[in-house]
Order: C-alpha cells, then structure tokens, then sequence
C-alpha cells in the first residue's frame, strides 16, 4: 500500500513539473499592442488579429492558411504586406478580436511561433491606424534575445474631417 502510494506521488510531481512545458509548447508567446496620443490612452480600438504566417531561416514571409492564395504574389515591403493581407482578412475570420482597454492596451496571449497581422478597425475615434505584422517570438535589438512577450506601439493619425 505504502508503495501505491509513493508511486502516486512521484508521478503526480513529475506531472507537475511537465506541464508548463506542455503548456509553453503550445502557445507561449503574447502581443501586446498598445495605443497612445501623447499621455492620453486611445480607448475602444477594435483589434483583429490572424496568423498570417511564419518566417524562414532567410526572414522571408511564408503565408499560412487561407493566406496561402497570396503566395508568390506578396511585395518585399512590410506595410505593403500588411495592407494586402488586411484587404484579404476582410472575408476572414479573426484568430482573436478585442478592445483597447482604459490604458489603450490589448493582449493577445496563448499564440504559436509565426507571423501576426494586426488590423485595427474603429469610426468612433479620431485616429485611423495602418495594419501591421508583429513576428512571434521577437528579439532584443540590442541583447539578440529572444522575446516571448512581444509589445508594439504603432504610430497613429488623426482623422481629418471631411
């Protein structure tokens, strides 16, 4: 009995200790995006968010999924790139869609290694934000460490009135 026992609890331990490792092999990395005029938070952004992608070992864009009709026909510039995969993602389901909080923040955790775009949609404020694409995992440009946690500060533009 003491030796059921004993087994128990060595494999509850080791189950323990395993699991972050599960957990991170599925999605350990986030993306925070944050917006900001000057010290005023932009609250209630509407963000979109798919996986367009991943890198190769060269840096290059390699489309994933239904992005995949792209391949062979995307430009070499990243804004570009984003505005052709915005325009494509229109007809596509988000992987995720969320608000900007009080502090003008949105976090997108539990993400895969690859590329991300970002589409922000939003007529009640008064700033218009050009889609982008965020790599996961990231790096330090200055250590070359690798970034679980990736966070962006996109540029905004006021809207000017009609």
């Amino acid at each position: 009995m003491k030796k059921r026992v004993w087994t128990l609890k060595i494999f509850c331990s080791l189950l323990l200790l395993l699991l972050p490792l599960a957990a991170g092999a599925q999605g350990a990395y986030s993306l925070t995006v944050h917006f900001r005029s000057g010290q005023r938070a932009v609250t209630g952004m509407e963000l979109r968010l798919y996986r367009a992608g991943s890198l190769d070992s060269q840096g290059r864009f390699i489309p994933a999924g239904e992005f995949g009709t792209l391949r062979g026909a995307l430009p070499e510039d990243w804004d570009t790139l984003a505005d052709s995969l915005a325009e494509l993602g229109k007809d596509l389901t988000p992987l995720e869609t969320q608000k900007t909080c009080q502090q003008g923040s949105v976090t997108f955790s539990g993400l895969e290694e690859g590329l991300y775009l970002v589409v922000a949609e939003d007529e009640y404020t008064n700033y218009e934000i050009q889609s982008f694409l965020a790599a996961l995992p990231g790096r330090d440009p200055v250590t070359g460490d690798t970034l679980e946690a990736v966070e962006v500060y996109p540029k905004l533009r006021e809207r000017k009135p009609p």
